[in-house]
This record gives C-alpha cells, structure tokens and sequence, in this order.
C-alpha cells in the first residue's frame, strides 16, 4: 500500500517540477519515503488497509535533521 502512495507523491513531484521548470523528470520515491520515516521526518499510518504519510512540522523536521547532522559529526 506504501507503494501507491509513493507513486502519487512522486507523480505530484514530477508535475511539479515540469510546471516550475519545463523538464520532463522521473522521482523515485520509495528510498527517500523509506529514509525520511526512517528519520523521524514523515510518519506513516495504516488507516483501513491504506498507507498515510504526514510530513512532521518544518521546525520538528529541522531539530531532527540538526540532531542527526551533529551525531554524524561527533
């Protein structure tokens, strides 16, 4: 079910980009879904056999990727 729901967000990505930029761009997604779950960035639900994604608030996705960034580096 993730898969799906991964396809729409990279169909939504590669619209967008042709819209901003003019270029035609295939977005696999699947990895960077897995990743960013992974980190704590997106959270991911199963509500009546489907898969959500939420992205987490932009001031949580900074602390989290801060706190990464300074564990890769200490």
């Amino acid at each position: 079910m993730q898969e799906s729901c991964a396809r729409n967000i990279g169909a939504r990505c590669e619209k967008f980009i042709y819209d901003l930029l003019e270029e035609k761009v295939e977005m696999p997604v699947d990895k960077a879904v897995s990743t960013l779950v992974r980190l704590g960035i997106v959270t991911q639900d199963c509500l009546n056999g489907h898969t959500e994604l939420q992205a987490v608030p932009c001031f949580k996705a900074h602390e989290i990727l801060k706190k990464h960034w300074n564990t890769l580096l200490g």
